[in-house]
């Protein structure tokens, strides 16, 4: 797959080095279905999601035809797109998918020229990746005239979600020239977006510039966005990351220094962390030093950007070798904030090398947390079985990389533990191998080749 493929597909949630301000969440984030409204909504909108809610919880006991029934009122509400849509809202809520797609398709036969029954599925083929199937759809939706009874907002919002749909699905297909005309045209044809959808449509206009090689055009959307919404961050900061993700090292290395320099107030911090973790990222700790200040300084008034900082920090001693700092800090952030998988896999990995016994069963402990919280998580995985490789049970770390490898392409550190593995198995052409691979592969090399030359000892 092809870089500028993977820079538009792949959902990147915020991993703790790579910066990713806009890059594309999964569609299920923003897209919640056009029927549900929240529980908090004043005057008439409080009665009707009130009725919704009694609807959810008739769901939940299993009496599906009279949540049907006690709905059918709202078949005429102006801020209801269709009552069958928000049944299958609900179904697809309480984990109930293959009902509620039933649903959906029974719906679809007794009254199929209704725009709320094309929008749900195409917000289906999308949430599924079906980019054709979802920009077919959008099209089809947009040529049905909305119901008589539908309020000017609701069909601003549908009009709205339809443009940032098709917008999407055009992104997915890789046509950059059209995912850009259409994120414009959401964008102008809207008076008033809402922050949700300004960050999807500005973000969106940005990215499908870039990769059509027009910087400057991304570089302008980036700059509305910023202005629309301004906790998003500076412009140069998101640019960096389009070029950090594109692999145009040079150019995000300018666009951070930029954004540190241009930034103020209280982007300063978020600033000069994200250069930090750009500089780590490609193996430069030592101009990453001056960004993250000192641990037993905080620079910071957010709990938040402390602990992104203190880990960084962490990350920075491992790349230079100083383990014992890096233990420390790892201990303490994970103390402060066990719910942080990524400070746990660190500070896992640190332990299994130390030579007290209690820390390397601690790191055993740590590792196999972190597989019960994530256990569809690559990463976890392959830092357990690690672990159980440094503790000498080479049989379950070969399951655990193995589910690993089955979950995720291999990160850099998973190369190595790989490239360890097979070395302990005698298998050392297979080892040099992925040796090869780790040498070349993106991202902080924590490890140096004869780093684990020697056999682990057992638990």
């Amino acid at each position: 797959m092809k870089r500028s493929r993977q820079l538009a597909l792949i959902a990147i949630g915020f991993a703790w080095l790579v910066p990713c301000v806009i890059a594309r969440a999964d569609v299920t984030s923003f897209i919640d279905g056009v029927g549900e409204l929240p529980q908090d909504v004043p005057g008439e909108n409080a009665v009707l999601a009130k009725r919704i809610s009694h609807a959810k919880d008739l769901i939940a006991k299993g009496l599906l035809s009279e949540a049907a029934e006690h709905l059918e009122v709202l078949r005429t509400h102006p801020e209801v797109s269709d009552v069958d849509v928000v049944i299958a809202d609900l179904l697809f809520s309480a984990g109930r998918g293959f009902e509620a797609q039933q649903w959906l398709e029974r719906a679809s036969a007794i009254g199929p020229q209704r725009v709320g029954i094309y929008l749900s599925f195409a917000e289906l083929a999308v949430r599924q990746r079906r980019w054709f199937d979802g920009w077919a759809l959008t099209g089809l939706a947009e040529r049905i005239d909305p119901p008589r009874h539908w309020s000017p907002a609701m069909k601003g919002r549908v009009a709205d979600r339809l443009k940032l749909l098709k917008a999407i699905c055009c992104e997915g297909r890789s046509d950059w020239d059209q995912a850009r005309e259409a994120y414009s045209s959401l964008i102008e044809a809207s008076a008033e977006l809402s922050e949700t959808v300004a960050r999807q449509a500005y973000s969106g206009l940005a990215r499908s510039c870039f990769l059509a090689k027009d910087y400057q055009s991304a570089f302008t959307a980036l700059t509305n966005l910023a202005a629309k919404v301004p906790a998003i961050g500076n412009p140069d900061q998101m640019m960096a990351a389009l070029y950090e993700q594109a692999g145009m090292v040079a150019e995000a290395d300018e666009a951070y220094q930029k954004s540190v320099r241009a930034s103020v107030g209280g982007q300063q911090t978020a600033a000069r962390l994200a250069y930090a973790r750009f500089l780590l990222h490609t193996n430069a700790p030592e101009k990453a030093k001056p960004l993250l200040g000192d641990s037993k300084m905080p620079v910071s008034g957010d709990p938040t950007e402390e602990a992104e900082r203190f880990f960084l920090l962490a990350v920075s001693a491992r790349l230079e070798g100083r383990f014992s700092d890096a233990m420390t800090i790892l201990s303490k952030l994970h103390q402060e904030r066990p719910d942080s998988v990524a400070a746990a896999m660190q500070l896992a990995v640190v332990l299994v090398d130390r030579q007290d016994e209690s820390m390397r069963a601690r790191a055993m402990q740590i590792a196999e947390s972190v597989v019960r919280n994530l256990p569809s998580s690559s990463d976890a995985w392959a830092t357990l079985g690690w672990v159980q490789l440094r503790l000498g049970d080479t049989a379950a770390a070969d399951k655990s990389l193995a589910e690993s490898l089955k979950l995720s392409k291999p990160s850099r550190d998973t190369l190595y533990y790989m490239a360890e593995f097979k070395r302990a198995m005698g298998k050392t052409d297979d080892a040099n191998a992925l040796m090869q691979l780790y040498d070349t592969a993106a991202g902080p090399r924590f490890f140096a080749r004869d780093q684990h030359s020697k056999p682990a000892r057992k638990l």
